[in-house]
């Protein structure tokens, strides 16, 4: 089966002073650790040729360079990554 976009949710810290996540992710994250490899992951993804959407914190640091567009809400945006011609 194939498929035309990629979704890619890597974890990322919150902003600093910031209310605590649920409990449950707190465990979660206690238990799985810190993303240390999202960005190997992205070029990964984004090396398979099809469109490659990326969730990051509104105001962070693009994982991947060459973004098409971002599209911006309240709290998260999200980077798009067209396939290279």
């Amino acid at each position: 089966m194939a498929w035309d976009v990629t979704y890619f949710d890597p974890m990322f810290d919150g902003p600093e002073g910031s209310a605590l996540p649920r409990k449950e992710m707190r465990i979660f994250r206690s238990v799985v650790g810190e993303d240390r490899d999202a960005e190997g992951v992205a070029a990964e993804l984004r090396g398979l040729g099809r469109r490659l959407i990326i969730k990051r914190p509104l105001k962070g640091p693009p994982l991947l360079p060459g973004a098409e567009f971002s599209q911006e809400g309240k709290a998260m945006r999200f980077d798009v990554y067209l396939p290279k011609a």
